[in-house]
């Protein structure tokens, strides 16, 4: 397993970005507590619960009604209001830029994902 180089042009360049999506749960995957956002959230869920209690049955049931908001709020609506935000992040790369850029999701530029690697390894059958 892998992932991108820290250091390498692309995450640089999106650095700014991935602050704004840690402080607003722009994504679910590696979502982190934001006060700012439960704040706001939090009184809608309640709501929402109060006057539909179903709510929280809606398709896929294991997520209940703060995950649908989560979904439709942030991680649909809002983040895709960054979309502009996040191309203008690149708007003064060259084709070279934009080439070194990409090649940071080669795999001899990306690291390995030590630790993880090590358990997998430590339980994976003999035959890997």
């Amino acid at each position: 397993m892998v992932h991108t180089d820290p250091d390498s042009l692309w995450n640089k360049t999106i650095k700014p970005m991935l602050k704004k999506k840690r402080a607003y749960r722009l994504d679910a995957w590696g979502a982190h507590p934001s006060k700012e956002c439960a704040d706001v959230i939090d009184p809608l869920v309640k709501w929402i619960d109060s006057v539909s209690p179903t709510a929280k049955d809606v398709y896929p049931t294991p997520w209940g009604t703060e995950r649908h908001v989560m979904r439709a709020i942030t991680q649909t609506f809002l983040s895709s209001t960054f979309s502009d935000e996040f191309a203008g992040l690149f708007n003064d790369f060259s084709m070279e830029d934009l080439d070194k850029a990409a090649r940071s999701f080669h795999f001899d530029e990306c690291v390995q994902r030590e630790g993880l690697n090590k358990i997998l390894m430590d339980h994976a059958p003999e035959k890997c």
